[in-house]
C-alpha cells in the first residue's frame, strides 16, 4: 500500500515540475553604457531592448517588456551606436559574498580535520581551529570574489550594425529570462 502512495505522489509530483509554464522575467539591474558616433557617452540602466533601439533609464529601473515612464528613458536606435558596454549591478558585492562563505566553508573544514593543537602555549581545540581558519579563509576569498565580481561586464561593438545590435539583444535577453 506503501508503494501506491509513494507512486501516487510521485506521479502528482512530476506533474507540477514539469508541467509547461512560461517564462520568468529575472529580476536584475543592468547598468549601461552606450557610445554613439559623435563620441558622445549615454550612461544610466537598462530598460527595455527591442528591434532596433535601446532604452536607457537615467534612473535606476529594472529591465522590464514595456518601458517604464517616458521622461526618464532615452532610445538609442542601433544605427547611431557604436559600442555598449552592460554590466549586472552589484556584481562585486555578490563576488564577495559569495567568496567569503565558500572560504568560510573550506577553512572551516581543513581547520577542523587539523584537529586539536597538542603542544604550544595556546592550545586550541579543533573547533577554535575551524572558527580561525574559516575566518581567515573566508576574508581572504571575499576579497577574491570582489574583485573577480567587479570585473565582468561585456563589451559589444555595434558600428551601426544590425547583425551586431541582435548579438547584444540575444544576450541580454538571455540574461534578463530564465529557462524553466
Amino acid at each position: 500500500m506503501k508503494i501506491f502512495i509513494y507512486f501516487g505522489l510521485l506521479i502528482s509530483g512530476s506533474t507540477l515540475v514539469y508541467s509547461q509554464d512560461s517564462t520568468l522575467l529575472k529580476k536584475r539591474l543592468f547598468s549601461v553604457v552606450a557610445s554613439d558616433f559623435d563620441n558622445g557617452k549615454t550612461k544610466g540602466w537598462l530598460a527595455n531592448i527591442n528591434d532596433t533601439a535601446i532604452q536607457i533609464s537615467y534612473l535606476p529601473a529594472r529591465f522590464a517588456r514595456t518601458a517604464a515612464k517616458p521622461g526618464n528613458i532615452i532610445a538609442l536606435n542601433y544605427n547611431l551606436l557604436t559600442a555598449v558596454r552592460i554590466k549586472r549591478s552589484n556584481a562585486g558585492l555578490r563576488g564577495l559574498g559569495t567568496g567569503f562563505i565558500c572560504g568560510f566553508a573550506l577553512g572551516g573544514i581543513i581547520g577542523f580535520a587539523s584537529g586539536d593543537d597538542k603542544a604550544g602555549i595556546v592550545r586550541f581545540s579543533a573547533g577554535e581551529n575551524a572558527l580561525a581558519g574559516g575566518l581567515l579563509a573566508g576574508i581572504l576569498s571575499a576579497g577574491i570574489g570582489a574583485i573577480i565580481g567587479a570585473l565582468p561586464g561585456r563589451k559589444f561593438i555595434i558600428g551601426g550594425k544590425k547583425e551586431n545590435f541582435d548579438q547584444l539583444r540575444f544576450n541580454v535577453m538571455g540574461r534578463a529570462y530564465r529557462n524553466n
